[in-house]
C-alpha cells in the first residue's frame, strides 16, 4: 500500500478540482494499492484567518486585475524563492507532523507555495525518501513559482505550456503532459444529453464567480427567459444565496439554485450551456463533459 499525500489550497478553486480529480482517478484504479489523504495545509493550519485571506485574495484579482497583474509579473521574474515563505512556521510544523505519521511515498503538490516551503524544510532536493510532484494547474502562461523549485515531475495540461518549463532550463525527463487532472465521473458512461429543442428543452448552468456584483441581475434576466431551464451555483457566498433565493421567490419562472458542491461533474455533463468566468479547471471540466 503506497501513501500519497495531495497537497492544495482555496486561492482559486482551480487547485481543489485538480487535487480533487486526482485523489479520486487514483482511488478509481488502485483502490486497493493506494492511500491518499488531500490536505488543504492552509485552511488547516489557520482557519478563519485563511478564510478572510481569501477573500481578500478574490476580491484583489475581481476587483483590481491590474494590482494582481503587478504582482503576478513580479513573481514570474524571480529566481529563488527558498526564505519567502519563512513566515508560515505553523503551517509547517504542521506539515512535518503529517509527513511523520503519513509517510508518504508521494508529496503532489497542486498550490505552488508548497513545494517552496518544502525545499526551506528539506533544502533543495532535500528528503529524497519523499517523491515530490507538482501539478501545474496553470496553462499557456506559467508563473514562474511553479517551477523555480525542486520536484521530480511537473505534471503540465498541455504542450504549450510544457515549453515555457522547457525552456526556462527545467530537464525534460521532468516535464510531463497529461493533461489537466479532471474528475473520473467523466469518463463514466452518462445519460443520453438530447440537443437542446423545444421538446428536449434548453437547460442552462449558470456557475457565479466570486465577488461578481452583477450576478444577481444577471440571474433575474436569464429567469425572464421563458424558453431555457436554468440552474445557478452560488458557492460559499452566503450574500449571494440569499439574493439568489430572494429572486428565486420573485420570478415567474422557477429555477434551481445549488451550493457549491462536487455534483458539478454532473451539473456540467446535465446542460447544454454554461456561463462562467473562464478559468482554467472549469473549461477543461466542460470540454470533458
Amino acid at each position: 500500500m503506497k501513501n500519497i499525500l495531495i497537497l492544495t489550497a482555496g486561492y482559486g478553486e482551480g487547485h481543489n478540482s485538480a487535487a480533487r480529480g486526482i485523489r479520486d482517478g487514483l482511488r478509481k484504479i488502485a483502490p486497493h494499492d493506494v492511500h491518499v489523504e488531500l490536505h488543504d495545509l492552509f485552511a488547516d493550519t489557520y482557519g478563519v484567518v485563511n478564510d478572510w485571506a481569501r477573500v481578500l485574495y478574490m476580491g484583489m484579482i475581481n476587483r483590481t486585475p491590474r494590482v494582481w497583474g503587478v504582482i503576478y509579473r513580479w513573481l514570474d521574474r524571480q529566481t529563488d524563492f527558498v526564505g519567502d515563505f519563512r513566515v508560515f512556521f505553523p503551517l509547517k510544523n504542521y506539515l512535518r507532523r503529517l509527513l511523520e505519521r503519513l509517510q508518504p511515498e508521494v508529496i503532489v503538490s497542486v498550490y505552488p507555495a508548497y513545494s517552496h516551503m518544502l525545499d526551506e524544510m528539506f533544502g533543495r532536493g532535500g528528503a529524497p525518501q519523499y517523491k515530490r510532484v507538482v501539478v501545474v494547474t496553470d496553462s499557456i502562461s506559467v508563473n514562474a513559482i511553479w517551477y523555480q523549485c525542486s520536484a521530480d515531475y511537473f505534471l503540465l495540461p498541455n504542450e504549450v505550456s510544457a515549453d515555457v518549463l522547457l525552456h526556462a532550463g527545467i530537464l525534460a525527463e521532468k516535464v510531463k503532459t497529461f493533461g489537466f487532472p479532471v474528475s473520473p465521473i467523466f469518463a463514466q458512461p452518462g445519460e443520453f444529453r438530447p440537443p437542446p429543442s423545444d421538446e428536449n428543452g434548453r437547460r442552462v448552468l449558470y456557475i457565479i464567480n466570486a465577488a461578481n456584483t452583477a450576478a444577481p441581475e444577471l440571474v433575474r434576466r436569464l429567469a425572464g427567459l421563458p424558453e431555457i431551464q436554468m440552474t445557478v451555483t452560488v458557492g460559499r457566498n452566503a450574500g449571494l444565496k440569499v439574493s439568489v433565493e430572494k429572486i428565486r421567490r420573485t420570478v415567474t419562472q422557477e429555477f434551481e439554485a445549488v451550493a457549491w458542491s462536487d455534483e458539478l461533474p454532473r451539473l456540467l455533463r446535465a446542460n447544454h450551456l454554461v456561463i462562467s468566468k473562464a478559468g482554467g479547471a472549469t473549461v477543461q471540466e466542460a470540454m470533458s463533459a
